[in-house]
């Protein structure tokens, strides 16, 4: 009888261990999946957007240039002229923005 009431608890115990084992590994797919979708571009409704890649090259600067126009040319709408015109300076290690005509200047571009 001892037994029986033993092996009734047992299997009981088996069972609630059996099913949280479950609900954890259930949870942690959940959580998984929603993580990873979290991370995924996704399209804004009625527009057809595509991540943009960043690009880098090299280009000689003209007689007018500025380091201004050349962030108005290139930079993208989620930065600011200025944000992009500091980050031409601290990329091609310039003190200030001026530049000459002739000078190579590292520059970044979004496709």
């Amino acid at each position: 009888m001892k037994n029986n009431r033993r092996n009734k608890k047992s299997r009981a115990k088996a069972k609630i261990a059996r099913f949280f084992t479950a609900l954890v590994v259930v949870s942690v797919i959940v959580c998984l999946i929603l993580f990873a979708n979290k991370n995924q571009v996704q399209a804004v409704e009625g527009t057809d957007t595509v991540p943009l890649k960043k690009y880098y090259k090299t280009i000689t600067i003209q007689p007018g240039d500025t380091l201004w126009s050349i962030a108005g040319e290139y930079k993208t709408a989620g930065c600011s002229t200025k944000e992009y015109v500091e980050e031409l300076m601290l990329m091609n290690d310039l003190h200030n923005d001026n530049i000459t005509s002739g000078q190579k200047l590292l520059i970044t571009y979004f496709e």
